[in-house]
């Protein structure tokens, strides 16, 4: 799949409406502006955001399953799959331990960058900075480049990982898990965390930095929602009234295959032919039926898409 310069570069045409500058979140904004640096926002701000967004969408997943099994169970796409406490404890001692590589990693980036007075990266987090905040139509437009670039990134990655040699040096570890739980997204060597994880996160940002004066702002929200859908998609759980419901079962199915559904929307597997075909539709038909049995339209929806 191509994407022109010239098709790409429209999509970040953004709308001239923003946010008021007399508005609750415009004020909060500045407050924190006027008390932070610009490359400790931009770095440090980014990894807290990213670190934040991960363990807040995540761990009511495993909360339920470890207090309270029968409030999630009725969704649980492989329910006879349950995660051993020692399993878990490695999950968060994993967590813990890549996050304060992260920050303390992007806290020494951040000093390195002002002791240095390097002037690009100061000049890029005062671009990204001093723009205006942008409105949600501009979010939106913002966040369909983000998907694009996510969607080539991730599933080009993934798949060089999923090679022989790739795969039993550095991707093996993610895949412990056939039934995931949600914060196993984060759970790989932090060599595929950077090649796999942030940088396909990050492409879709820089492009927006590059042809628009994007805030700072739209790209935490795009990390923290980037965040969210990992951990749902890893969660083991089709959740009724989530619209990226196909996203979690296509993940469910690759972790449970080694193979198929190699990338997050599914855009990719369609052009590469990675979808799985006949088994993966019955198997999410299976799915379908017995976990939305008495809600049809979301049986349909599963099915269809």
């Amino acid at each position: 799949m191509r994407v022109s310069f010239h098709s790409m570069h429209s999509l970040v045409e953004l709308s001239d409406q923003r946010v008021p500058r007399d508005s609750v979140f415009a004020r909060a904004w500045k407050r924190l502006h006027r008390q932070t640096d610009n490359v400790d926002l931009l770095i440090v701000g980014t990894a807290l955001v990213q670190i934040a967004s991960t363990w807040i969408s995540g761990l009511p997943y495993i909360l339920a399953d470890c207090l309270y099994p029968p409030l999630l169970s009725r969704w649980k796409i492989q329910p006879r799959a349950r995660q051993t406490r020692a399993a878990l404890k490695d999950v968060f001692f994993h967590l813990i331990a890549q996050h304060m590589t992260l920050l303390i990693g992007s806290t020494l980036l951040s000093a390195s960058i002002k002791h240095f007075d390097i002037q690009w990266a100061k000049q890029a987090a005062h671009k990204s900075l001093s723009a205006p905040l942008t409105s949600f139509q501009s979010h939106v437009k913002e966040m369909f480049v983000n998907v694009l670039a996510w969607e080539a990134m991730f599933y080009g990655s993934h798949r060089i990982l999923h090679g022989k040699l790739f795969y039993r040096l550095i991707h093996k570890k993610h895949h412990t898990f056939k039934a995931p739980i949600s914060l196993c997204s984060n759970y790989a060597l932090n060599i595929e965390h950077i090649v796999g994880n942030l940088l396909p996160g990050l492409t879709g940002p820089v492009i927006n930095h590059i042809r628009h004066d994007s805030h700072l702002v739209s790209h935490w929200l795009w990390f923290a929602f980037g965040a969210w859908l990992t951990n749902a998609t890893h969660s083991g759980y089709a959740v009724p009234f989530n619209p990226f419901l196909p996203c979690t079962l296509a993940h469910e199915y690759h972790h449970l295959t080694f193979y198929h559904q190699l990338g997050t929307f599914g855009f990719m597997d369609q052009v590469w032919k990675t979808h799985g075909g006949k088994d993966y539709k019955r198997w999410k038909a299976e799915v379908a039926d017995r976990i939305f049995h008495n809600m049809p339209l979301h049986k349909a929806f599963v099915k269809l898409f």
